[in-house]
């Protein structure tokens, strides 16, 4: 089974080493016939022992002539070997010239010493069938016609004797010179193809127990790509486990380096690793892959990782890790599962990560502050005018959202920071845990200090079958000026407070995701002031212009409860305190919209147990509200108030006549005689003040009651 993954893994490496013993053949019988035969009888020898050891057709063009100097060995014209019987693609080798040297004293005692290989602009196709098989297998296919891929003939036994015997050889290979290659590799159950041309390399191994190295240097879908590795034991990396082994290696600018032990039986690597991706682009499109459009700051640019790492069983772990993100620099532990659907695990830590750029600013500096997150919001901040928008009055970006990458990979991040830049808002100390599962994701907030307060709570984005998202938050001690500005564009609210909320939504877009929303919760503000309105200017001048730059008002407490439904925030029982006036509220504020349709009443404390109230509507949008005095409620309170006044003189007039005129005091002087209910509307009832009156009183108190009908009508 583990020769099986390094044939699968290494595939270039062992088809060279196969492709080596086969040419050992062709040497040993061009030698055999150096004098003896003509050049076309020891091609037609040498193409028919290699088809009988490996099973494909090798089709040798020109001469094949042994040479002594300045070295002992062959040399070939074009030469081409079959692909597998399963394979339409050609050829699985191509070159325009081979030239072998072989050491010949080492050949007389058995060992097999080549000093050089040369091959001039060889191609060579790798393939894996939609069934697994491969076609550097070989010995597992039919003959078939080397300048085709149809293939034929009929099927020739393989040797295998001939092969373990000649691979068991002790084999050094003092040069292996390629130019102007090509390698090309299509795994035909997955669809993927890539393909290096302009291939120039150069292999070494003096001695097949010793040290390999090999450098090459070609192209990868118009970008550049270089190699430079050496392999301390090559036997032992080949079958008996881990040995030292370096790797320096360029791709489309972006660099990977390698410095420990390695080995293919089984596959597993352990040491030093450096991967810098300088050049994002480049890398993607030596890949043939789109290039991520990630953020910058979380490696739009460039990334780099440093670490020590290991890899086993389809496992990669990184420890005393480095990550650098485009300006961001995180330390910590990684772990990549290989195996099926990527996974990743990771513990990183940081002093300052700077995520200017998901709020549409430019990157910090990790030295200052990005922006206030905080601040009182005292007299030397800018209050915006009323007249003027706080948002561009747009509404919500109707562009659908790719949630495509919620089902890329599994993961389990955590992720610890001391500050994190977001735009203009910058987060103090702070502790998330991602969840990915199943394109499902789950924000844990563990710790976050925001706005001089703290936040906790979960977020959670569901992509499967369409896309949803939920949180349940609450913060402490949160300073509101900054926060509805950042997510409102409203700045005229100043105070800290705690708050409460339970939403949860879905849609393919912005806008369709806040036109859905549906929760609740509560907040509770405490000491603070309201710019841009002046409700005790407005109530005592009832006048609705005091609104805009320098008005304000002071309170002491503002309290509520709300529900969401259908994009609509729906609340009732607003309650705000404040030496001067009481207020309550009631009414909507669309969150899909952005428009606002809410009604205050203010009540201004004049002193004397007289009070005034005036309502007060707010309508219109969060980028232009507008503000109005509700006339019609103004109006028919005071004529209510107006009519229980005139009512109540003609009660005191009448009970004043009636006294006069039959000399009877009917008990009508006080307040509690006439109930008047909140419209101002008389209850013409009079109190008995003695249940047991004599009938000379029931018969005045009967006179009176008929008196007060035909004076106060109904």
């Amino acid at each position: 089974m583990a020769r099986r993954k390094t044939k699968k893994r290494f595939p270039v490496l062992r088809f060279m080493m196969k492709f080596v013993v086969a040419v050992l053949v062709l040497i040993g019988i061009a030698l055999v016939g150096l004098f003896l035969m003509p050049a076309e009888k020891i091609a037609a020898i040498a193409a028919q022992r290699f088809e009988a050891m490996t099973g494909r057709a090798m089709v040798l063009e020109g001469d094949v002539r042994p040479s002594l100097l300045p070295q002992f060995g062959i040399k070939t014209g074009h030469v081409s070997i079959a692909n597998a019987d399963w394979s339409d693609a050609g050829p699985m080798l191509q070159a325009d010239s081979f030239a072998v040297g072989v050491d010949l004293r080492a050949l007389i005692s058995g060992d097999i010493r080549i000093t050089e290989v040369r091959a001039i602009a060889p191609k060579i196709l790798l393939e894996i069938a939609p069934d697994g098989q491969r076609n550097w297998d070989f010995g597992s296919s039919k003959p078939r016609a080397a300048g085709d891929g149809s293939g034929g003939g009929t099927k020739t036994a393989p040797a295998p004797a001939a092969t373990e015997t000649a691979s068991t050889r002790a084999i050094s290979l003092d040069v292996v010179e390629i130019t102007g290659g090509q390698v090309g590799f299509t795994d035909h159950r997955s669809g993927a193809s890539y393909a290096v041309s302009d291939l120039d390399a150069e292999i070494s191994l003096p001695d097949f127990a010793g040290q390999a190295a090999v450098k090459a240097s070609g192209t990868m879908n118009g970008q550049p790509i270089a190699v430079d590795t050496k392999i301390a034991e090559f036997a032992a990396f080949l079958s008996e486990g881990a040995v030292p082994v370096t790797l320096a290696a360029d791709i489309g600018g972006s660099k990977l380096g390698f410095d420990g032990r390695a080995g293919l039986v089984p596959v597993a690597a352990a040491g030093a690793m450096t991967a810098d991706i300088g050049d994002m682009a480049g890398l993607f499109a030596a890949l043939d892959m789109a290039r991520p459009d990630l953020p910058a700051g979380l490696g739009r640019n460039k990334a780099k990782v440093t670490g020590d790492l290991t890899y086993a069983e389809n496992r990669i772990s990184l420890r005393s890790g480095t990550i650098e993100l485009d300006q961001n620099r995180l330390v910590g532990a990684l772990d990549l599962g290989l195996a099926g659907k990527p996974s990743v695990t990771a513990k990183l830590q940081t002093g300052f990560l700077d995520l200017s750029a998901l709020g549409g600013a430019a990157p910090a500096s990790g030295n200052k502050k990005a922006a206030s997150g905080g601040g009182d919001g005292g007299s030397g901040d800018v209050i915006q005018r009323a007249d003027k928008p706080a948002k561009s009055g747009k509404g919500w970006s109707k562009t659908p959202i790719d949630f495509s990458a919620l089902g890329l990979v599994d993961a389990d991040v955590l992720i610890e920071a001391d500050k994190v830049a977001l735009g203009p808002t910058e987060l103090g100390r702070t502790t998330i845990q991602t969840t990915l599962k199943d394109s499902r994701a789950q924000i844990d907030i563990r710790e976050l200090q925001a706005y001089e307060g703290a936040v906790s709570g979960t977020l959670v984005a569901n992509g499967r079958g369409g896309l949803s998202v939920s949180g349940d938050l609450a913060g402490r001690s949160i300073a509101l000026k900054p926060l509805l500005s950042q997510l409102a564009g409203y700045d005229r609210l100043i105070g800290a407070g705690q708050m409460t909320v339970q939403v949860e939504g879905a849609g393919a877009s912005m806008d369709a995701i806040m036109n859905s929303l549906n929760g609740k919760g509560s907040f509770k503000i405490g000491a603070g002031e309201l710019f841009g309105l002046d409700l005790v200017g407005m109530l005592r001048n009832l006048d609705a212009s005091y609104v805009g730059e320098g008005a304000k008002t002071i309170f002491d407490e503002i309290t509520g409860t709300f529900r969401i439904k259908n994009g609509i925030l729906i609340n009732d029982d607003l309650s705000l305190l404040s030496p001067l006036l009481t207020t309550t509220g009631s009414g909507k504020v669309g969150l899909g919209g952005q428009t606002l349709d809410y009604r205050l009443v203010p009540t201004l404390l004049a002193g004397e147990g007289k009070a005034i109230t005036v309502p007060l509507l707010i309508t219109g949008s969060w980028a232009n509200p507008k503000f109005q005095l509700d006339i019609e409620a103004l109006a028919g309170d005071k004529i209510d108030k107006a009519k229980a006044e005139a009512q109540q003189k003609v009660l005191d007039a009448v009970q004043k006549k009636v006294q006069d005129e039959l000399g009877v005091d009917l008990g009508l002087g006080s307040d509690s005689d006439i109930k008047t209910d909140k419209t101002g509307k008389t209850d013409k009832k009079i109190k008995k003040k003695d249940k047991k009156a004599d009938p000379q009183q029931q018969l005045q108190d009967a006179a009176t009651e008929e008196l007060l009908k035909l004076l106060v009508p109904n």
